[in-house]
């Protein structure tokens, strides 16, 4: 609305020194009057400069924001998200799992798939990379200090994979041998398992980093829940 404005302005002061003009060429002021046309035509000049002015750094603005638009349009386009499941370990079909596999065995590792997904339709992920833990607790983790211990999983010059649109990898993160306790206290529902993993990626936007949080439903195999949007977020690495 504003720039209609600023247009109608424009042309009503280009119309203003067009009738002004015609009127001192029909009819030429008196010598004692001059200085009073001069100061007006300048006057009347400047402030259409001054409109003028005004409308082109507004449409100058206004092509920079659509261009900031467009750009983000395009990365957001470009840029690779990455799309988290967990399932069975050593069970390619879940509807069809063996009446003695046991997950949760005394002096065995529990284990779960973590299927990573490029949910994008065009763009190929770079540097894939995914790190994780799994472990039993009857208290509320410190994910920041977990989060701490699983990137540190990653060495020094890390180079990893790509994975093109829509592909699908996974890893298999394991606990520690389980104790009599910690198999009872799980299968009682006592102690939680959680798996937590960090996902890093590149794509023509840049590096990122996402963290994975879940924890197993007591009393089920294949029913998780997030931690909190806190801890299952992206962000981009310097």
């Amino acid at each position: 609305m504003v720039d209609v404005l600023l247009t109608v302005a424009v042309c009503v002061i280009q119309l203003a020194l067009g009738y002004m003009g015609v009127q001192v060429s029909l009819k030429p002021p008196l010598p004692k009057h001059h200085k009073f046309w001069i100061a007006a035509f300048i006057a009347v000049s400047l402030v259409g400069a001054g409109f003028t002015g005004w409308l082109a750094v507004r449409s100058e603005n206004a092509a920079t924001l659509a261009s900031n638009q467009i750009r983000e349009m395009r990365d957001e386009l470009a840029h690779v998200h990455m799309r988290p499941n967990i399932g069975l370990y050593g069970i390619d079909d879940p509807t069809h799992i063996p009446k003695n596999w046991e997950p949760f065995m005394a002096g065995s590792e529990a284990a779960f798939r973590l299927y990573y997904t490029n949910s994008s339709g065009t763009s190929t992920a770079k540097e894939v990379g995914v790190q994780g833990e799994l472990f039993p607790t009857t208290t509320k983790p410190n994910f920041e200090a977990e989060f701490s211990k699983v990137s540190s999983k990653f060495p020094p010059g890390w180079h990893g994979e790509e994975l093109g649109p829509q592909d699908t990898q996974f890893i298999s993160p394991k606990s520690s041998v389980l104790s009599e306790s910690e198999s009872e206290g799980i299968k009682r529902g006592t102690m939680r398992v959680v798996l937590i993993a960090e996902i890093r990626f590149s794509d023509s936007t840049g590096n990122y980093e996402q963290d994975v949080c879940d924890w197993l439903q007591p009393h089920s195999y294949d029913v998780w829940h997030g931690c909190g949007p806190q801890y299952e977020s992206e962000k981009k690495l310097k």
